[in-house]
């Protein structure tokens, strides 16, 4: 009878250590301690406003003038109109908006605003650069043109080499679709 040879060594090979339990294991403990941590950190922005409401349905009428333009208006406009979530802002009775850009290069501020609102046709972006004293140092016109979900006016570029240095005023007309608007900024040159 012959004698099978064994051999004394233990086999070499070794599992990669991604197919090691333990390792797969605390990958997944990791993975689930971010997402928890992510979750404790990451708080939604909400807010909320209590409107009183009148009793007497005919006192909620409005019995004053509205102005024709803001211009002529005697209280100070908001900021920002309010936006909800899942509200709609095409069913707005105003053009709201805000800066996506405003800086200055090489002597030229650039502006570009957005128009909440999706316009059906064109419309038109009048700015208004005003100094410290409240007068008008630039103004000029520009399309609005309707975007996939909103409206972008046309950018402007205002030279401002000759401008004093300080805070500027920013004033942008909306108008499209019947509406108007307004979106104010400063802009430090």
């Amino acid at each position: 009878m012959s004698k099978t040879k064994t051999s004394k060594h233990k086999s070499t090979h070794r599992v990669p250590v991604y197919q090691r339990p333990w390792v797969v294991v605390i990958f997944f403990l990791a993975m689930a301690v971010a997402v928890v941590l992510a979750l404790l950190f990451i708080k939604p922005n909400t807010t909320t406003v209590d409107v009183p409401i009148d009793e007497n349905p005919s006192s909620n009428t409005e019995t004053t003038p509205k102005p024709d333009k803001p211009d002529e208006s005697t209280e100070e406009e908001p900021d920002k109109t309010t936006q909800y979530e899942g509200e709609d802002p095409n069913t707005l009775e105003r053009l709201t908006g805000s800066l996506t850009r405003k800086g200055v290069d090489d002597g030229v501020l650039t502006i570009v605003a957005v128009i909440d609102q999706y316009l059906q046709a064109p419309g038109y972006c009048t700015i208004s650069l005003k100094d410290t004293n409240g007068q008008i140092v630039y103004t000029a016109s520009r399309d609005a043109m309707p975007d996939v979900t909103a409206s972008i006016c046309d950018a402007f570029e205002i030279p401002v080499t000759g401008f004093a240095s300080g805070t500027y005023k920013i004033e942008i007309d909306l108008s499209g679709d019947g509406k108007q608007g307004i979106i104010t900024d400063e802009v430090e040159l």
